[in-house]
């Protein structure tokens, strides 16, 4: 018996009355289990598979019970009827029942909620938001919940289709609510946001003699400075530092061309450390000392 199908069937459960549907096909299908019985003091549940999946409980009766995570009892009572609880497969937990209960349970591997998250950035989910413990009322979930029953009740007569449909309603539903997503790894494909974009250049512009850090150009566009400095080059060509070199000599350049400025005080005015500074980045991307650049330009 596989992890995935212990949890599936709800084995562990013990109840006395039972019914599992698949609402698909596939290793990551999405199954419905209805569990019940009409007598008091059903006793602790047997320890669950862990796995990377959780269970979606919506009870259709008053239950009152006891929950026990890692061992320690939580401050639960009472679920009524209609109310959600969620459990974490990945944890060790298990239930004392102590009173009748008639309940539907959905095993929802990690992967059917990825599957079914509307999102471009690939971003995935790391959990579902809850306090473990305490049912929560969620009228959607309810009605997906009644649209099985029949389902449940005469699997010989269920639309495959139907439940495909029901299915990915529910992993849309359950990740949009509860989701709480991993923010996309950086890789060397990362790219700024327009916004972003023009922010750190506009940054650049309004520091370029200097004294401006890349962290502070990472904060400003709410990036970690190694994503932000991947990102940056990725999306103008060049690292931040030798974007910011480009502008001084543009700088310089509209100084030469503008100004009888020195080439000293041209020098000092763009950020250089001095005029030889100056002169050998300025020659390695125009291809010509600032001096000569000027003659030639200075009444184009």
């Amino acid at each position: 018996m596989t992890d995935a199908y212990q949890n599936r069937s709800q084995s562990f459960l013990r109840a006395p009355a039972i019914s599992t549907l698949d609402l698909g096909v596939g290793i990551h299908r999405i199954s419905a289990t209805r569990a019940w019985s009409g007598t008091e003091n059903n006793g602790f549940t047997l320890p669950h598979a862990q796995e990377e999946a959780f269970m979606l409980s919506l009870q259709l009766v008053d239950y009152s019970g006891d929950i026990l995570l890692k061992d320690r009892k939580l401050s639960f009572r009472q679920q009524r009827a209609n109310e959600l609880q969620l459990y974490d497969y990945r944890r060790p937990w298990s239930a004392n029942l102590r009173s009748a209960y008639d309940c539907v349970n959905f095993h929802v591997p990690l992967e059917a909620l990825n599957s079914a998250l509307q999102t471009s950035e690939k971003r995935r989910v790391q959990t579902l938001r809850y306090q473990a413990g305490e049912p929560m009322s969620d009228p959607v979930f309810a009605a997906l919940v009644r649209a099985i029953l029949p389902s449940l009740l005469r699997p010989e007569e269920a639309n495959l289709l139907f439940l495909s449909h029901v299915s990915l309603a529910l992993a849309t539903h359950v990740a949009d609510r509860y989701a709480e997503l991993a923010l996309p790894r950086a890789t060397t494909r990362s790219r700024l946001a327009p916004w972003q974009e023009r922010r750190a250049k506009e940054m650049i512009d309004a520091n370029i003699g200097g004294g401006l850090s890349q962290q502070a150009l990472a904060d400003a566009c709410g990036l970690s400075a190694g994503y932000f400095a991947r990102a940056f080059r990725e999306t103008v060509g060049m690292p931040p530092h030798k974007w910011l070199l480009v502008r001084r000599v543009e700088h310089a350049k509209h100084l030469l061309h503008r100004s009888d400025i020195g080439l000293a005080e041209i020098a000092t005015a763009c950020g250089f450390a001095d005029q030889s500074h100056f002169t050998r980045v300025f020659c390695r991307l125009e291809g010509a000392t600032p001096g000569v650049w000027r003659r030639q330009h200075r009444y184009g």
